[in-house]
């Protein structure tokens, strides 16, 4: 009798915890997934997401954060992977997380990952185009870091005339402050050109007022005005990474561009670098060569500035 007792009992068990699961009600939430990807610095600027398998799962959501905001919920996804259809800012920092959810509520989230899509040279950014990105060995690189040189999309001297002099100022040299050569020295340069003055109290003072680092200085483009003209070393950058950059040499005549490096020349002469830019000239070692001019010689102009 006893024996029977046990047995209705066990048997009217069962077919409640399999009403209790039919209606939902002794489900568990689900486990905790885990996020793979994206992770670190990637290319595409519509990545996709992975995750895997959380026990009990019946859908995920993902939530994506830009520099600690929140910037997209997506939920209901059914499979293990979803790919984010807009594209992404690029050299900003990312992170994701994902959770599963099922008839009982949502589970744990996962722990996050952080990414970051890679710039390349030519990318549109920061007001004109990538134009140098900078590696390990180059002044101011910072291991972890993405910094570099942005070339303003077009040339700041006009089609037709195409040419403008070094400075207003030509006489007298500037000096070390205005010499600089490598990379990260074109700004230190354009601000020494554009604060010369000539003259004294007596007679009175001439000011930097036209030329190539006064033109670079004044602009206004992309919501930037920290442009400057680029130093020897940077212009050679430019003149690197031309076909990804862009609009250079828009006459298609043989065309020389000027740096921000000044340069003392024997017997006193006062010069500045500049460089060939023209591919397929009629002299082939003048494309790309870097040579020193009058400064009252006349020259195309490219600003950049740093990021």
């Amino acid at each position: 009798m006893l024996l029977l007792a046990l047995l209705l009992a066990a048997l009217g068990a069962g077919a409640a915890a399999a009403a209790d699961q039919a209606s939902g009600r002794a489900l568990a939430r689900p486990g905790r997934p885990a996020a793979k990807s994206p992770s670190g610095t990637i290319e595409s600027v519509k990545p996709l997401f992975a995750w895997s398998k959380a026990p009990r799962a019946a859908r995920y959501e993902v939530r994506v954060y830009q520099s600690g905001a929140l910037k997209l919920t997506k939920s209901g996804i059914a499979k293990l992977s979803w790919r984010f259809g807009s594209a992404l800012d690029k050299n900003l920092a990312y992170t994701w997380k994902v959770r599963a959810r099922n008839a009982r509520g949502a589970g744990p989230w996962s722990a996050s990952r952080s990414f970051k899509v890679a710039l390349a040279i030519g990318d549109a950014y920061g007001g004109g185009k990538v134009a140098y990105i900078l590696r390990s060995g180059d002044p101011g690189y910072v291991p972890g870091e993405t910094h570099g040189l942005i070339a303003a999309s077009t040339d700041q001297t006009p089609v037709d005339p195409w040419n403008v002099a070094w400075s207003n100022l030509a006489s007298d040299l500037i000096g070390p402050t205005a010499q600089g050569l490598a990379l990260g020295t074109g700004r230190a340069n354009t601000q020494a050109i554009v604060a010369q003055r000539l003259g004294n109290e007596t007679i009175g003072y001439v000011y930097c007022t036209a030329g190539a680092a006064y033109i670079c200085a004044d602009l206004e483009e992309g919501g930037y005005d920290d442009w400057y003209l680029p130093s020897k070393d940077e212009l050679d950058k430019l003149y690197k990474n031309q076909e990804e950059i862009g609009g250079f040499n828009p006459s298609k005549y043989f065309q020389a561009y000027w740096s921000s490096s000044e340069c003392a020349g024997e017997f006193g002469l006062v010069l500045a670098w500049y460089q060939y830019f023209m591919v397929g000239s009629a002299d082939p070692e003048d494309n790309g060569r870097q040579a020193t001019d009058y400064k009252t010689n006349v020259r195309s102009v490219r600003a950049v500035r740093s990021f």
